[in-house]
């Protein structure tokens, strides 16, 4: 299957370019910590934070310091989107109504972890952050220190260079997930009612819309052949079973038809047209979050399961009118949406 190239001047593509020449021996280091971890690794996470930590001491010949976290934070995220190396890609109306759409606080933290590949790389046009200033697009991929002790960890990359963040994840909301990162930003001496943690705040709600689509909405992923995913273990003559990384990037449109959908709501509003001769014309709403429980609600043995244990199924709701066409009919690719 040929891969769907992004051009290789791609920042993101840059940046794995940079960190390689910088680390050149740090993405075998993570492959060896791979193949000989005890019980292995939580599938949703590709090398822990402390295994990347681990993996550059080696690499650097000795005990890292806390002046070293940004390093590891980078080698973590490119390490797991090396594997994959896909590039996702918002139409233009969907990215500005996610953006828009501020609901996200009661959704369960853990829908996260649904992400298609250990990381992917979204581009962010138009976010601007004061510290870390205009921010072409972020890296996300999932850390597990422990069973009981998951997150989510962000790279951005803008025109100051890389920034990292961290949400921890589990048993809760996304807004008391919010919540702990701001309390552990307090730990840090970040004082909560400062700009800087406003600023985190809001850059962090951002990127969370654009993540809960990706992870809740696969049928809206496109390219021109498959579907993103982790690569399978190839089997050498030499090694036995190997992981290879992508060949190069690939690009990935994310809600092509929704997109096709929302300007044609747009379109019906402003000409005040839509609809046929006996019904109402398209009206568009405030885009929300959907979320209902699925699954079995018994065990085998006839006693309930507890609601929290039961699937969290995520639907976003878009300002569509009512009354137009499924967007099943609808395109679904698209070759220009930034």
């Amino acid at each position: 299957m040929m891969p769907q190239f992004t051009p290789r001047s791609h920042p993101a593509r840059d940046a794995l370019i940079s960190i390689s020449r910088e680390f050149p021996g740090a993405w075998q280091a993570i492959e060896r910590l791979r193949a000989t971890a005890s019980g292995g690794w939580p599938s949703f996470c590709y090398a822990p934070i402390s295994a990347v930590y681990m993996a550059l001491s080696e690499e650097t010949g000795g005990h890292l310091g806390v002046d070293r976290a940004a390093d590891v934070a980078a080698v973590a995220a490119l390490a797991a989107w090396r594997m994959t190396q896909g590039i996702y890609r918002f139409d233009p109306a969907v990215y500005d109504a996610l953006l828009a759409t501020e609901d996200a606080g009661s959704i369960p933290a853990d829908v996260l972890q649904r992400m298609p590949e250990w990381c992917v790389y979204v581009e962010s046009p138009g976010i601007f952050d004061p510290t870390l200033g205009a921010i072409d697009g972020f890296w996300a991929h999932m850390d597990a220190l422990a069973a009981d002790d998951i997150s989510l960890r962000v790279l951005t990359l803008g025109e100051r260079g890389l920034g990292a963040l961290t949400l921890p994840l589990g048993r809760w909301t996304i807004g008391e997930a919010l919540q702990r990162q701001a309390e552990d930003a307090r730990s840090a001496g970040i004082d909560a009612r400062s700009d800087i943690a406003a600023d985190t705040e809001v850059l962090f709600s951002k990127f969370l819309s654009l993540l809960l689509y990706i992870c809740s909405s696969a049928d809206e992923i496109t390219g021109k052949r498959g579907r993103p995913g982790n690569p399978a273990p190839v089997r050498t003559r030499r090694d036995g079973w190997r992981l290879f990384p992508a060949d190069g990037p690939r690009t990935w449109d994310v809600g092509v038809r929704m997109g096709a959908a929302l300007r044609a709501a747009y379109r019906a509003a402003e000409s005040g047209v839509g609809g046929d001769r006996h019904g109402p014309r398209g009206h568009v709403r405030r885009a929300h979050w959907h979320g209902f429980r699925s699954g079995p609600r018994k065990r085998a043995d006839g006693t309930d399961i507890p609601a929290g244990e039961r699937r969290f199924d995520l639907r976003w709701l878009p300002p569509i009118p009512v009354n137009l066409s499924d967007i099943d009919d609808l395109p679904s690719v698209i070759h220009n949406v930034r």
